[in-house]
């Protein structure tokens, strides 16, 4: 398979895309258990808890999304130089491999999408607490 030092370069957009979208997920977690710290100051209920711990369960999967799309973009660009240096083959293993690694990013960021809604239905469980209890 021939391959141009264009088509790994292509993945920057997209992959630059993706890094910045999860830095704001994962600077939104942030306040939320922020937030979550405070209300627990003054009394957490087992809901809260409960979502504090899928809060850090959808942090850590942040993290290997920004890691493996970082290792990504790295090896996009290792791909980049074999290429330029008359490498094909090296360049085309390196190109594969920084697919690989993107895939890999995707796939826990589908995790950390489908772990969110346990978060959120934890929150709507306490507010029909406090619905249950007169408040509305």
């Amino acid at each position: 398979m021939e391959l141009s030092i264009a088509t790994p370069a292509l993945l920057f957009s997209a992959q630059s895309l993706l890094m910045l979208a999860y830095t704001q997920r994962l600077l939104a977690l942030y306040k939320t258990i922020r937030d979550l710290a405070s209300l627990c100051e003054k009394g957490c209920d087992v809901l809260v808890l409960k979502q504090i711990d899928v809060l850090r369960k959808r942090v850590e999967l942040i993290k290997y999304m920004q890691a493996s799309g970082a290792m990504s973009i790295l090896v996009a660009v290792v791909a980049m130089g074999f290429i330029q240096a008359g490498m094909a083959f090296e360049g085309v293993v390196a190109f594969y491999t920084s697919l690989i690694l993107l895939a890999m990013s995707l796939v826990c960021s589908l995790r950390e999408i489908l772990i969110s809604d346990l978060a959120i239905n934890y929150e709507l469980d306490r507010l029909k607490g406090f619905e249950k209890s007169g408040f509305k």
